[in-house]
């Protein structure tokens, strides 16, 4: 893979609307798009969101999910987690606006799974660990639960 994209998985109630787990600079388009174009270049400034086994899921290719005003904020509704897929991954967990947990790097997120890159199975690139630990800690697995959901596009302004 060659992404470097990042991933929030944010804990809210199905019933809220998805405007609620992206920032407020943002608005809705009444666009959808699918998986692949929510994670393409050509997404440019825009965020992507959706529902997935009871998370609400943002995606942003320009890496701002990680900031620490967004995380404090929807993390005071329910548990929020941001992986950043990229040769050097983050991974971050939010809850109750305080940071619980996060890892910078491969043998980081890795050392935060319990695992190193010795170990049978382990993952072997960033964004393969990454992957993992939103696995770990949400239960949503990404190569099976992201790529059928319809995502819908907001755009800056």
């Amino acid at each position: 893979m060659s992404w470097n994209i990042e991933i929030a998985l944010v804990q809210i109630a199905e019933s809220a609307p998805l405007r609620d787990i992206v920032p407020d600079v943002f608005r809705a388009t009444g666009r959808v798009v699918g998986f692949e174009d929510a994670t393409s270049v050509t997404r440019d400034t825009d965020l992507c969101a959706s529902w997935v086994k009871g998370w609400g899921v943002v995606i942003d290719i320009n890496c701002r999910l990680s900031a620490i005003p967004y995380l404090k904020e929807t993390s005071a509704k329910g548990a929020t987690h941001v992986a950043r897929l990229s040769g050097f991954p983050l991974v971050v967990q939010f809850d109750n606006g305080k940071q619980v947990e996060q890892h910078e790097g491969i043998a980081a997120i890795l050392g935060g799974l319990g695992l190193n890159k010795r170990k049978k199975g382990a993952p072997r690139d960033g964004e393969s660990a990454a992957i993992e630990w939103l696995k770990q800690r949400t239960g949503v697995q990404f190569t099976d639960d992201f790529w059928g959901l319809p995502y819908q596009v907001f755009v800056l302004g």
